[in-house]
């Protein structure tokens, strides 16, 4: 009973801290409109697998040191250029009739292409050492068993996987008006929100560096 409340608790503070917008979200709805749903959802799913490392690395870390001395700024020398380099991209894409396709590449890709793009955002594992840190001071995941602990981790997997299922499901329903709307802009869009995300990037390096 204990496992399954963490397991729960670990879903809902996940869900709701992937609902900020992060390279695999927008990975996830830009697969969902110029390819298809199931294609995304490979995506989504491969975008998950990460945090079942950070947050088991988050729990090992905690042991051994304070999250404040994680909070640096070398993280931000990794997400910055990821984000530029999916911007860059994005913005010189050329609109084609075939990017709106219901042909996506491999499944197998879709996969890869997700769980690299989460890999490389080591603010997850600041975000879990936060959280795990603070229930801690709530005498909450404290002399847990091995089963509970593992039960916590496959819920901050679960959580993320449920965020990327709900903009799956918003962006199919709403595909054709996002198409309509957006159209031939619709990668320039999605370069700009990775160009915005990399600017957000480069104050929090700047203001770690003063």
């Amino acid at each position: 009973m204990q496992a399954l409340l963490y397991f729960l608790l670990a879903t809902v503070i996940s869900y709701l801290a992937s609902v900020q917008l992060g390279p695999v979200n927008l990975r996830v709805i830009q697969c969902t409109v110029q390819f298809n749903k199931a294609y995304a959802l490979r995506v989504g799913f491969g975008g998950c697998v990460p945090e079942l490392f950070y947050t088991a690395l988050a729990f090992f870390i905690t042991e051994l040191i304070s999250p404040e001395q994680f909070e640096q700024a070398w993280m931000h020398f990794i997400t910055l250029p990821v984000f530029l380099f999916l911007a860059i991209t994005n913005l010189r894409k050329k609109h084609t009739p075939a990017e709106i396709s219901d042909t996506p590449p491999s499944h197998r890709k879709g996969f890869w292409e997700g769980f690299v793009l989460a890999s490389l955002n080591p603010q997850l594992i600041t975000f879990w050492l936060l959280i795990i840190a603070f229930l801690k001071t709530k005498n909450l995941l404290i002399d847990i068993t091995w089963v509970e602990k593992g039960a916590f981790i496959i819920g901050s997997a679960a959580g993320a996987f449920l965020l990327q299922l709900s903009f799956i499901l918003v962006a199919g329903r709403y595909k054709e008006w996002i198409l309509k709307k957006a159209g031939k802009s619709f990668n320039k869009i999605i370069g700009g929100l990775f160009l915005l995300l990399a600017l957000v990037d480069a104050v929090k390096l700047i203001k770690t560096l003063i």
